[in-house]
């Protein structure tokens, strides 16, 4: 069957053929709604935002509570910088079997953008670390309009949010199961999830609107870090990481291996600095075999065990380089001159929309982008000629 092709091609980044597959089960049977929406998806993953908005269209038409359907619509739209559409189908995420175990008790009713003036307002994450620090660049717009602003956050990014927003009550997530806890929390007006606040705070993101650095690293840890910098040589202080993605599809579509990085690890002059979570043993030592010398690593810097430590080490270097992952959007958010380096397609990819270099989420980000069927090295020899130039 002409469906179970194109699912099986999806699965495999066949997209182009996906396609065709989904669209002679349409002519058969134009009403399919799992061949409308799987094209829709498949146009997405090409690049063909409008003719995805309108097939996943018609399959809302069709069965307007497909939660799936409305999500990849407002991927879609966000892709083609349309967010005044976007942020309302994006909250079908609930619908969705990936987000609706994430949501937490219903401690207050939901926020709906209603005036905060002498309101409490809970907010609390519920994706990836990444996202939930790309969204709390709305914190500080929400702690002016409210009385009390309460963030419910993973245990990692409790002392940096606690520094970074002083005005601001910081608990560990997990916290709000605790009966005690939500007694000591007082009277909440309202609550929402971190990724259902931009619609309200700033419903039109763009480039000139992003936001400057709004995470702030210790200073002590700084001075630390600081003083292993000075022990390198001579030259740019470069932080790199080269894999993303938690699913394995998007492990597979964000990340490189470090010998894609040959073209960028040989401009001279540069201490590169690993940055890269979960890294083994034997990437680092193909590494130094690549570039001996070059690539710098401190057993003690490890981001999944202490954040805080990782944030001032990002805080001190002169630049990042970095594929579409976590370290991105902290580098980003702590204001540290930052390039993404984003493959096409990729479902993260909504962040960062179809064209252009600048962020609508951190002004010290420039991206760099991987169309479909280029190569890492063909894009990182092509990001090795600004490194090479900055004096």
């Amino acid at each position: 069957m002409a469906f179970q092709r194109g699912v099986a091609h999806a699965q495999r980044d066949e997209f182009e053929v996906a396609a065709i597959c989904f669209e002679q089960t349409l002519r058969l049977v134009p009403e399919h709604v799992g061949a409308l929406w799987n094209l829709g998806l498949a146009w997405q993953f090409l690049g063909r935002m409008e003719e995805s908005i309108a097939v996943l269209r018609q399959a809302i038409a069709h069965q307007p509570d497909l939660a799936a359907a409305h999500l990849n619509l407002a991927m879609s739209l966000f892709l083609k910088g349309d967010f005044a559409a976007a942020w309302h189908e994006y909250e079908w995420r609930w619908k969705c079997s990936r987000y609706g175990t994430r949501k937490i008790e219903a401690l207050a009713p939901q926020w709906q953008g209603e005036t905060l003036t002498d309101s409490s307002l809970l907010v609390y994450g519920e994706q990836g670390i990444g996202d939930e620090i790309m969204f709390m660049s709305s914190l500080n717009e929400l702690r002016a309009q409210c009385a009390r602003l309460i963030v419910a956050c993973q245990a990692r990014l409790i002392p940096l949010l606690k520094r970074s927003f002083a005005d601001v009550i910081v608990i560990p997530q997990e916290a709000l199961s605790d009966s005690e806890t939500r007694r000591r929390l007082g009277s909440i007006s309202y609550q929402s999830a971190l990724g259902s606040t931009l619609q309200f705070i700033r419903p039109l993101p763009s480039p000139d609107t992003a936001p400057d650095a709004f995470l702030i690293a210790s200073d002590d840890v700084l001075q630390l870090w600081s003083m292993r910098l000075q022990g390198l040589p001579p030259g740019l202080n470069v932080g790199i990481s080269w894999r993303g993605g938690s699913e394995p599809a998007e492990i597979k579509r964000r990340s490189t291996s470090l010998a894609q990085w040959a073209p960028l690890l040989n401009v001279p002059h540069i201490n590169f600095i690993n940055l890269q979570y979960g890294v083994r043993a034997d990437e680092l030592d193909n590494a130094q075999s690549l570039v001996p010398g070059r690539l710098h690593h401190w057993p003690d810097n490890d981001p999944l065990r202490d954040l805080d430590n990782f944030a001032a080490l990002i805080a001190s270097l002169d630049l990042v380089i970095t594929v579409d992952n976590s370290t991105a959007h902290l580098a980003g958010a702590l204001g540290t001159p930052t390039w993404l380096l984003i493959s096409f397609p990729s479902s993260s990819y909504w962040r960062w929309l179809m064209e252009g270099e600048r962020s609508c989420w951190y002004s010290s980000l420039r991206v760099f982008r991987k169309q479909h069927g280029e190569s890492w090295e063909s894009l990182l020899g092509t990001v090795a000629a600004p490194l090479a130039s900055i004096k």
